[in-house]
């Protein structure tokens, strides 16, 4: 039995090894030799990307020292807990350094082989030109357009989106490279990379190229098409695909990643252990030098969370944790309810990017005003110390609707759920005689149901909120124009979005809105000076009435620009959440 290659220690702030592979034929067993090198030689080296799995060992390295696993790490012992708490912070300089990061994406199959050229053709095709797009439509427009006169140009550049062609880009993009964490950072700090899969390859810019105008303008019917997709898996497809490449674009142009924005884009990737999502995209930010965020494989997993946690809180970003956290059924308990859970995407985080993740960039709410929420972290950091007031409390919720998860859902389905929705909301707001802010109670109804908003950064305006009466009475062959139809479809898309992952509910004072699935009766709803929304808090026996648990997020009608902050009773006090 041959001896197991032995790792020779090293000073993992300053060397990491690198494999000086030997000459063969194909089908010749791996040989080479392992050298140690210093970040500060100039040697020139390449860097191999590839996707972490299962700890399978099936392959071999033969060195003079020993064998191999060629899955193991060669930069770093990864049996060597030691070594990797200080090598985690060294992989961006490794892959930064490398003349060329080659990306392995695995084997040809699935019609993989048509991919390449496919790409080609995407990078380089102006469709303005070769079919006619009018610059002035908007997003909506041109991505309908396009595909009609994709499919009507039989001799466009461009297959048919029928080809297989399209089917074996999509199944390509669901290969576990492009789901794991550990490749983001890999990718994004290197100065050149090159994609291969089989024996096909292809150069990192063509394929941007191609996949910036492929979710410009054909995203949605590509993977629509796909059998059996859902909501989640394209939001999964999305976010694996389309963030390495935006964070890529972005430190390349010099913009400064902040560790909390980056948390919450790793978790939509896996991971073989837990902790990496949070050790994984350290090296692209630029304010996780703090000792606090030194990654390390023996300290339990819940006193990682909660020192990252209280760290992002000292450095004035605990709004940003906020806004996805909250009581979730299940979640691990490392994860107070102040802490969003940054190993998988929850409830929270969609319902949320359902309602468009521009809401907390563009500021289209303004619950708690111009002023700042002031927080801190007790030693233990379990506990997140804030101010709030408390403005209601939920008196009705609706029960859980059915969500539409398949984007192939007939039109009478959808519309069916859509009314149920409608039909529970409309009898919870029957008993209602007028509405605290003296608005007609069908208005708020209807600006409730779809939080105010029209689409990711407009509030709705008054003909868009009262397409709900439209929708409500159009019998099956009635005749609508284009310009309604827009409307429409608009205004159920965004209900269809919310439903599912929020309850509509009315407070005791008379006030209605959205609030995540998790709200109950008798749940505070709490206004946070600063903060975009309000929040929904919830008491627990055997606590104090300040000692809170987070629910979430919470949309309240009449209350979304401040209006709460000039009633009787606003006085914001401390409070304890766990």
């Amino acid at each position: 039995m041959a001896q197991s290659y032995q790792y020779d220690a090293i000073n993992p702030t300053d060397e990491f090894r690198i494999l000086r592979l030997k000459p063969g034929a194909e089908d010749d067993a791996l040989s080479g030799d392992i050298i140690t090198a210093r970040f500060s030689d100039d040697v020139v080296y390449e860097a191999l990307s590839y996707a972490w799995g299962p700890d399978v060992k099936t392959r071999q390295l033969v060195t003079p020292r020993g064998v191999l696993p060629i899955t193991e790490s060669i930069a770093s012992a990864q049996g060597d807990n030691q070594e990797k708490n200080h090598q985690v912070r060294r992989i961006r300089d490794i892959f930064a350094g490398a003349e060329m990061v080659r990306v392995h994406l695995g084997e040809e199959r699935d019609n993989s082989a048509l991919v390449p050229g496919l790409l080609e053709v995407l990078a380089t095709v102006d469709l303005e030109n070769e079919y006619n797009l009018d610059p002035t439509w908007d997003i909506g427009t041109r991505q309908t357009e396009l595909p009609k006169r994709v499919e009507t140009h039989p001799r466009g550049p461009l297959p048919p989106l029928d080809d297989p062609s399209w089917k074996a880009l999509v199944t390509l993009h669901r290969r576990p490279w492009f789901r794991r964490v550990w490749v983001v950072q890999e990718y994004v700090v290197a100065k050149d990379v090159t994609f291969h899969c089989g024996r096909w390859s292809i150069r990192s810019c063509v394929l941007h190229d191609a996949m910036e105008k492929l979710f410009d303008d054909l995203i949605v019917v590509v993977v629509v098409g796909s059998d059996g997709e859902t909501f989640e898996e394209r939001t999964n497809f999305y976010l694996s695909v389309v963030d390495p490449l935006l964070l890529r674009k972005a430190y390349k142009n010099g913009r400064k990643l902040r560790l909390v924005e980056l948390l919450q884009q790793g978790r939509s990737m896996l991971a073989t252990r837990t902790r990496d999502h949070l050790f994984a995209l350290l090296g692209l930010a630029n304010d996780a030098d703090d000792s606090a965020f030194d990654p390390d494989y023996e300290e339990p997993l819940a006193l990682v969370v909660r020192r990252y946690a209280s760290a992002i809180v000292k450095q004035g970003h605990g709004a940003y944790l906020l806004k996805d956290a909250g009581v979730v059924p299940g979640a691990p308990d490392c994860f107070p309810s102040w802490v969003p859970d940054w190993t998988t995407i929850t409830d929270h985080q969609q319902t949320w990017q359902a309602l468009g993740p521009e809401i907390l960039s563009e500021k289209v709410y303004s619950a708690g005003g111009e002023s700042t929420s002031h927080m801190s972290v007790s030693n233990d950091h379990t506990t997140l110390t804030t101010t709030a007031s408390i403005f209601d409390t939920i008196a009705q919720v609706t029960g859980d609707q059915a969500r539409i998860l398949s984007l192939q859902v007939p039109a009478s389905e959808r519309l069916d759920i859509f009314n149920r929705w409608i039909d529970e909301a409309l009898a919870m707001t029957s008993q209602l005689v007028a509405y605290p802010t003296g608005e007609s109670l069908r208005t708020a109804v209807r600006r409730s149901l779809i939080a105010d908003l029209r689409d990711l950064e407009t509030r709705a305006s008054r003909p868009f909120a009262n397409v709900l009466d439209r929708i409500r009475n159009t019998q099956e062959h009635d005749t609508v124009g284009d310009e309604e139809l827009d409307i429409i479809c608009q205004y159920t898309s965004r209900v269809h979005a919310i439903q599912g992952l929020m309850r509509f509910c009315i407070t005791e004072k008379g006030y209605m809105g959205l609030g995540f699935k998790e709200a109950r009766v008798g749940d505070d709803i709490h206004i946070l000076p600063g903060m975009q929304t309000p929040y929904i808090m919830r008491k627990t026996a055997g606590r104090q009435d300040n000692e809170l648990r987070l629910v979430g997020r919470c949309y309240i009608h009449g209350i979304m620009d401040g209006e709460a902050l000039t009633l009787p009773g606003y006085e914001p006090k401390d409070i304890h959440i766990w």
